[in-house]
């Protein structure tokens, strides 16, 4: 999974956007677990961060 290599490589934070807020919530729930204090559910404007990626989830 991208968001878990990206904290895995110790990233300071990452932001979490997906249109599906039950998916976005349940994805965070598991990083937060794993990375505490990492991952965040985050807004629509990637100013501010040093990396945006928009990766596909295949249905």
């Amino acid at each position: 999974m991208i968001a878990d290599d990206i904290l895995a490589r110790r990233a300071s934070e990452l932001a979490i956007r997906d249109i599906d807020q039950t998916h976005c919530k349940g994805l965070v729930a598991r990083l937060y677990q794993r990375f505490p204090g990492k991952a965040r559910i985050g807004g629509t404007d990637p100013r501010g961060f040093v990396l945006v990626a928009k990766p596909h989830r295949w249905a």
